[in-house]
């Protein structure tokens, strides 16, 4: 294999060379989590027995809304009788009425065009609905910088399973040793090591980088800006 198109890194046991990268969105390449967290509180707030902090709610927030909803659900009495997809619904309201206001963070899309510029194939891989992480992604002027987008609904199963980055592999073309998984969350570390990846942790969003560092990623970064240096 050619040397064009490649980024390299030195991962724990060997030299790795990359034809792609996949990014997690939210808390690594889209600032969203403040409100996403925000969006959460106010429905338990409004619907539960209790309110959730926090810092307890932003470790809830991996996998599908219908199992964060379980597990935020546990303990608490439902005191408006509603149904999950009541509950769900009210979250996303809160969050549409002020999704104009997230960013993305200021090393996203510079990061992106390098990568693109040395030639390496870009996707994402997301467990967020296509109708609000797309116009998100475009606002934020990544989207047309992305090979492959995968959605919370494009696999049968999401995060922390392997397949979204099994199909994202297939559609960008690439094999497991030839692609690097980037995120900021526990799991998208395990989902992205299950499909053979090597992983980049960057500990600015749902998880710590003690949190992280448990799961033993091949790199741990500061920000985006460190893969712009390293490769």
């Amino acid at each position: 294999m050619g040397t064009a198109g490649l980024v390299g890194g030195r991962g724990k046991r060997r030299k790795r060379a990359f034809r792609a990268v996949i990014f997690d969105a939210d808390g690594t390449l889209l600032d969203t989590l403040p409100l996403v967290t925000e969006s959460w509180q106010l429905a338990v707030r409004r619907h539960f027995s209790k309110p959730i902090s926090s810092a307890r709610m932003v470790q809830e927030l991996h996998g599908p809304q219908e199992d964060i909803y379980a597990r935020v659900s546990r303990g608490r009495r439902n005191v408006t009788g509603h149904a999950p997809h009541e509950f769900l619904a009210h979250k996303q309201e809160h969050f549409d009425r002020k999704k104009h206001e997230t960013w993305p963070f200021p090393d996203a899309a510079r990061t992106l065009a390098f990568l693109k510029g040395r030639g390496a194939k870009l996707a994402v891989v997301t467990s967020s609905k296509r109708e609000w992480m797309e116009g998100l992604l475009r606002k934020a002027g990544i989207l047309g910088m992305l090979d492959v987008v995968v959605y919370f609904d494009t696999t049968r199963r999401t995060k922390p399973f392997p397949d979204p980055f099994v199909y994202a592999m297939k559609r960008l073309g690439v094999q497991p040793e030839e692609t690097l998984a980037v995120g900021d969350a526990v799991s998208d570390i395990t989902a992205a090591r299950k499909a053979g990846c090597a992983t980049a942790a960057i500990p600015r969003g749902a998880h710590s980088a003690a949190d992280l560092r448990k799961e033993k990623p091949d790199y741990l970064f500061g920000d985006l800006s460190a893969l712009r240096k390293r490769f």
